[in-house]
């Protein structure tokens, strides 16, 4: 739950920086944050406000199907913290990895690394059976298409 109220609130302030950027004077209302140096941070605003509300409706779920009224305890939740730093720590990696390698490789060939290692870093248990080697790399291929060529041709703007 607390991890659904983190997410919300960091959307509430993409969206809140997002308005106060230049928008298209020509529009107004929703519409003229959508169009703009503000349009990113706006739709991904939306977006992590949406994730939360899904984190929170599914934690909500769960807690009625197991009967429980409370989440599991602080030491719980450490616990399984502690565990999952290797993971996130890997993911980071990839980032940095992706970060440093941007400009000198092509966009599409690097941004198809990136998600390959990512998906690889998320799913890396079970890459031994095929289908889940199928999944990362058809994840990997639909992410690059949408992020190296779907994106700049909606949003009319280059991407590096």
């Amino acid at each position: 739950m607390l991890e659904a109220v983190v997410i919300g609130l960091i959307g509430m302030l993409a969206i809140g920086e997002a308005v106060r950027l230049p928008h298209a004077q020509e529009f107004s209302g929703v519409l003229a944050y959508l169009i703009g140096p503000g349009s990113m941070p706006f739709m991904l605003g939306a977006v992590l406000i949406g994730l939360s509300l899904a984190l929170v409706e599914r934690e909500r779920r769960l807690r009625r199907a197991s009967g429980e009224s409370g989440g599991p305890s602080l030491l719980a939740r450490l616990s399984a913290a502690r565990s999952s730093v290797g993971m996130y720590l890997a993911i980071a990696g990839v980032l940095l990895f992706y970060v440093l390698l941007l400009g000198t490789l092509p966009f599409p060939v690097l941004t198809l690394l990136f998600f390959l290692l990512f998906y690889g870093v998320n799913y890396a248990e079970q890459l031994r059976t095929p289908r889940v080697l199928l999944r990362v790399a058809v994840l990997s291929v639909v992410a690059t298409v949408f992020i190296a060529y779907v994106m700049p041709l909606s949003l009319s703007m280059p991407l590096p």
